[in-house]
């Protein structure tokens, strides 16, 4: 069989499944890349077809066409479907280590975040990140980023140019970079100790931005990786938590009127919080929240009094129910299984491919 044929074929049976579930699509182009085992499909929704309901139903056309492979992205211009007929096991860590690409690399600290949809390689420069968050569900690969920060650090830069601090008060997932030289002091362990660790860095920060940039360009470069920073943050006491906890939190509301009001944006400015918002014609951006928020109001919060118990009470509560809701809660989109063992048996498929 062509590929072109092949690329009709896998097109039809996309577009067909998905309307199995009642959702129209119409697929209008496609790149191709690794030999013919990836591609990208430019889909545009048909009138009656909801962009929620394209990526909601992803997995369930994955599972079903039996792709190894099956993601759905979106933004304000356009939706893409990538499609892989193979596991992605050629994608070696150590391939891009002793590439050109990483090694011939003039970025001051390069940092190797991996394969894209198509197979190419991707290194950015962490010293321009400055800020890096690195977010996912339970054995989703946190810990493994940071360790490959750690790695990248090492292979390409001297000693005297990075100092490499590790805050590790969690699940201890960091210690065998325990023995790196480019670390400016043994991995941090202690939740108070880690308190003051931060509290040095930041004054160091303040100290460093009075320096010429002669002066500037003598320091080295100090690299901080915190591993389960919240739960770092749950262990210290309120006093301490301010030391963490700094300026500039960030709310995401949709555009409610109760939300652009004056007194509303005057009391974020207040706590120098920073407002952000739902694009204009695009609700889907908060409602898979807003859904989960109906379910717990529905379930649990209408059901009980609330002013009757203390805060502390309230949150156990809510902590709770979110466990339940992850984990033991039939899911109807998920066809009657709870999220997290759904998402579970995703990666258990894509382990055995």
């Amino acid at each position: 069989m062509t590929l072109e044929k092949f690329i009709i074929l896998l097109t039809d049976a996309i577009a067909k499944c998905y309307l199995s579930y009642g959702v129209d699509i119409k697929i209008k182009h496609c790149k191709v890349a690794c030999n013919g085992k990836r591609f990208i499909f430019q889909v545009k929704p048909r009138p009656g077809a909801k962009v929620t309901s394209i990526l909601e139903r992803a997995q369930d056309v994955r599972a079903f066409l039996g792709l190894p492979y099956f993601e759905v992205s979106s933004n304000r211009k356009s939706i893409s479907i990538a499609v892989s007929t193979s596991p992605f096991i050629l994608n070696s860590l150590s391939d891009i280590l002793w590439s050109d690409l990483f090694l011939k690399s003039n970025m001051k600290i390069p940092l190797i975040l991996g394969y894209d949809s198509l197979g190419n390689k991707h290194v950015v420069d962490l010293y321009e990140l400055k800020h890096l968050f690195v977010s996912g569900t339970t054995n989703s690969g946190k810990t493994v980023c940071l360790n490959n920060i750690a790695i990248c650090i090492a292979l390409k830069q001297p000693v005297d140019k990075v100092n490499l601090i590790i805050i590790d008060t969690g699940a201890r997932g960091l210690d065998l970079l325990s023995a790196l030289p480019h670390l400016a002091s043994p991995i941090v362990k202690d939740p108070e100790v880690a308190v003051k660790v931060i509290s040095g860095i930041r004054k160091k920060m303040e100290w460093r931005i009075k320096l010429s940039p002669e002066e500037l360009q003598q320091e080295p470069v100090v690299v901080l990786i915190i591993d389960e920073y919240i739960s770092l943050i749950l262990k210290v006491d309120d006093t301490d938590k301010n030391e963490l906890i700094s300026d500039g939190m960030i709310l995401h509301s949709d555009r409610g009127s109760q939300y652009t009001s004056h007194e509303f944006r005057d009391a974020l400015q207040h706590r120098s919080a920073v407002q952000s918002m739902s694009g204009t014609g695009r609700c889907y951006d908060n409602a898979r929240m807003e859904s989960f928020f109906a379910t717990l109001k529905k379930e649990k919060l209408y059901k009980i009094k609330t002013s009757n118990y203390a805060m502390e009470e309230v949150r156990s509560i809510v902590h709770r129910y979110i466990n339940y809701y992850n984990l033991r809660r039939i899911y109807s989109t998920n066809g009657g299984i709870p999220p997290e063992k759904y998402r579970q048996a995703y990666y258990d498929i894509q382990n055995a491919a």
